[in-house]
C-alpha cells in the first residue's frame, strides 16, 4: 500500500484489530473504502497521516487516532457501540496530558452516524484544527456526546438526539466537556448551528 492507493474492502464482517502501516501524503491520501456494506468487529488503529476512511461500520469497537494520524477524513461510516459498557466510539489520542499539537492535528469526520454507545462517550477530540461537521449522534445510554479538547477545533451542523439513563453505568450524561486533562482545557474551540434534542436525565455543558 502506497500513498494515493485505494482499497475497496468486500460487504461482509471483518473480525481483525488493523492498523494502517502506511502513510498518505499532501493531495495522495490512502483510502480505505467500505463501500457501505463492510462491518469491522475489532478496534482500528489509524497510526499514520493523510489516510481516508469512508463507508465502514465499526460495530463493538472504537476506531483510535494517534498522535501521528493528522490530515485524515472519516466520512459516511457508522460508529455502533452496541450498547456495550464503556464503548468509546472515536478517540483521538490523550496520552499526552497537554492534548495541544501532540495529537492528531486537521482532520475531518464528517457525515457519519455515532449510535449504540454506553457510558462513556461517542467522540473525543484532541490535538488543533479538528473539523466534526455533519454527523448524527443518536440513541445511547448515559453517554457524553463530544469532548472537545485541544485547540481551534469545529464542531457545526452536528445534530444530537436521544441521550437516555437506563442506571448502573456509572456515568451522567453530558452534551458537551471541554474542560480537558490535568487541567489544561480547551482553547479557541468553535461550536455552532448544532441541535440537541431528547436528552434525558443530567445531561448538561461541562465547560
Amino acid at each position: 500500500v502506497a500513498a494515493g492507493d485505494t482499497l475497496k474492502a468486500a460487504a461482509g464482517d471483518y473480525v481483525e484489530a488493523p492498523s494502517t502501516v502506511a502513510a498518505g501524503s499532501v493531495g495522495n491520501p490512502i483510502t480505505v473504502d467500505g463501500q457501505g456494506g463492510a462491518r469491522l468487529l475489532g478496534q482500528f488503529l489509524v497510526l499514520d497521516p493523510y489516510f481516508n476512511v469512508y463507508g465502514w461500520t465499526f460495530r463493538s469497537n472504537r476506531v483510535f487516532m494517534a498522535r501521528a494520524a493528522d490530515n485524515c477524513i472519516l466520512s459516511n461510516n457508522v460508529f455502533d457501540g452496541v450498547f456495550r459498557l464503556t464503548s468509546q466510539l472515536l478517540q483521538f489520542d490523550t496520552s499526552d496530558a497537554t492534548q495541544f499539537g501532540d495529537a492528531a492535528n486537521d482532520c475531518l469526520v464528517i457525515s457519519n452516524v455515532f449510535e449504540h454507545g454506553m457510558g462513556t462517550y461517542a467522540i473525543q477530540v484532541t490535538g488543533d484544527r479538528t473539523v466534526v461537521r455533519g454527523n448524527t449522534f443518536r440513541d445511547s445510554d448515559a453517554i457524553d456526546w463530544w469532548r472537545i479538547w485541544g485547540r481551534s477545533n469545529t464542531f457545526v451542523g452536528n445534530i444530537c438526539t436521544n441521550v437516555f439513563e437506563s442506571g448502573g453505568n456509572g456515568n451522567h450524561p453530558d452534551l458537551v466537556q471541554s474542560f480537558g486533562l490535568a487541567g489544561t482545557g480547551a482553547n479557541h474551540i468553535q461550536i455552532a448551528s448544532n441541535i440537541f434534542m431528547h436528552s434525558e436525565g443530567a445531561a448538561q455543558l461541562c465547560m
